[in-house]
């Protein structure tokens, strides 16, 4: 078998197993469903919902 050595100092180039942690970080990273092209997965401001910045919102509870 060949090892890998690094060109500037000659030295072997040596790696780790990976962990339980490092698949864990993996998925959380790269295994995210895809967002459809032009969406925004960002909360809507005011301007995207189409209000003017002179309106007020204001939270209702709708429940009573």
């Amino acid at each position: 078998m060949v090892t890998a050595t690094s060109d500037v100092t000659g030295l072997p180039i040596r790696t780790k197993a990976k962990t339980d942690s490092y698949d864990a970080g993996w998925e959380a990273l790269f295994n995210k469903s895809p967002v459809p092209l032009g969406e925004d997965t960002r909360p809507k401001d005011s301007t995207k919902r189409g209000l003017s910045s002179a309106c007020v919102e204001e939270e209702w509870d709708c429940r009573k």
